[in-house]
């Protein structure tokens, strides 16, 4: 029974250190994935991540050259395509294309 309280120990600080990586992840995101891989497609400025999850994450708003804007991007994917560089879906909401 002495193995108990050391496991207990370990089992906790892992769930501690797990949840303070999940809260920081949006932050993560928001700073240094997304300037790199929206700089490729030519997105100006910073995109503010709403929402981010295990199965999707929500960003918004987004401005893109020639005055494009989009209010909300949802994107859905499994942590088993992400490493595959697949998504599940991309939906856009609030677009404005001026003319």
């Amino acid at each position: 029974m002495r193995w108990v309280r050391p496991v207990v120990k370990v089992i906790v600080i892992m769930v501690l250190l797990g949840s303070a990586l999940w809260a920081c992840l949006p932050v993560v995101v928001e700073r240094s994935v997304l300037p790199v891989l929206l700089s490729d497609i030519g997105v100006d400025g910073q995109v503010e991540v709403q929402r981010i999850g295990v199965f999707g994450m929500e960003l918004g708003p987004i401005s893109l050259a020639g005055g494009v804007s989009v209010a909300s991007v949802q994107v859905e994917y499994t942590p088993w395509d992400l490493p595959a560089g697949r998504v599940a879906g991309i939906r856009c909401s609030g677009l404005v294309v001026p003319l």
